[in-house]
């Protein structure tokens, strides 16, 4: 009777144990969406990206022609709206870049960036542009991330920033060769849904007020 109850301990045990196993592995899933190199200058740039699970994450970055001299940027805490920066990096060369996160150290190759070239000329005068973020119900969208890009056939790599906790942002449009008639304003919260718009240059100081899911 005794070996009968040590058996029957011993079988609930390892499904208890095969239990949380798949739970870990299914909801360590940080389930990567949106991943965009963005904020790219000649000495820096950053990566952009939304998980529908809480989760930090790192970002490798591996210069084309040192492959033995690589950077790693991680996360300290667990979020869904991200931004990892690199700075000190090389001007008019190319990274490749890796994202790794989640318990499995789910990992996604991401589009190589190319950093600009310092320029020669006067340096290019910042054009801040503001904006604020509330939620449907009114309340304060803190941590909502903001892509901004052109309206262009070319492309152009995007800026990008988190909102504080009063739900503002400003974004720097000087790192672009040209002005644009008019700019595509993506945001996200923590809800997991894209709101986008697109407004006219003139009129973007500050940017209207943009609703998000939180």
């Amino acid at each position: 009777m005794l070996g009968t109850k040590r058996k029957l301990l011993v079988i609930l045990l390892a499904v208890l144990a095969i239990t949380l196993v798949v739970w870990l592995i299914v909801n360590s899933n940080p389930k990567l969406e949106r991943i965009t190199v963005v904020n790219v200058g000649s000495q820096s740039f950053s990566v952009a990206w939304f998980s529908q699970n809480l989760s930090k994450a790192c970002v490798l970055a591996v210069p084309e022609n040192k492959r033995d001299q690589w950077f790693w940027q991680c996360e300290v805490e667990k979020k869904r709206t991200h931004l990892v920066s690199f700075e000190a990096v090389k001007p008019q060369s190319q990274y490749s870049l890796v994202l790794l996160s989640g318990f499995r150290l789910w990992w996604q190759k991401i589009s190589p960036v190319v950093t600009e070239a310092i320029s020669n000329q006067a340096p290019v005068q910042p054009e801040p542009a503001y904006g604020s973020l509330v939620g449907e119900e009114g309340d304060l969208a803190a941590g909502a991330l903001v892509l901004v890009y052109p309206e262009s056939e070319e492309f152009h790599y995007p800026v990008a920033v988190v909102a504080n906790l009063q739900g503002n942002y400003a974004v720097d449009l000087g790192s672009w060769p040209m002005e644009f008639e008019r700019l595509i304003v993506e945001v996200i919260g923590s809800g997991g849904i894209w709101n986008e718009q697109t407004f006219y240059s003139q009129f973007i100081n500050p940017i209207p007020t943009m609703k998000v899911a939180l």
